[in-house]
């Protein structure tokens, strides 16, 4: 399931060339990744507020394709894969129908409790009790 962000750049998004800041792009696509979660998994997001759960990035790797400025309004789109303990976040920044850049941010799957690795697709699809 693929769905799309609204977030405008702001100057302290950017580098002294006006330019969108690398780590800018990563904390965008997270955080439309925390509004994805919400909406289309509320119980997984509860899990992690209750702290039941842990969910620790374990490798990004992000693509600037064309430059992205202050001011521009930008959709995140966001897309999830699933593995056997981690997920797979990725991320397209989307200005004026262009793809300007993409990233892709793997988490692992913890319960807290156990300390071990727990299935991703059955902790999005309420297999598992805590």
């Amino acid at each position: 399931m693929k769905q799309g962000f609204k977030r405008r750049v702001r100057v302290a998004d950017t580098d002294l060339t006006k330019a969108l800041y690398f780590t800018s792009q990563l904390r965008f696509v997270q955080q439309a990744f925390e509004e994805y979660l919400t909406v289309n998994y509320p119980d997984v997001a509860r899990l992690f507020l209750e702290q039941k759960i842990a969910m620790p990035i374990v490798h990004t790797s992000s693509n600037f394709l064309l430059p992205i400025f202050a001011g521009n309004e930008l959709e995140i789109r966001i897309e999830l894969e699933f593995g056997k303990a981690s997920y797979t976040v990725k991320g397209m920044l989307v200005h004026e129908g262009k793809e300007k850049g993409n990233v892709v941010i793997k988490h692992a799957c913890i319960n807290l409790k156990t300390k071990k690795s727990i299935s991703s697709k059955d902790l999005f699809h309420g297999l598992l009790e805590f």
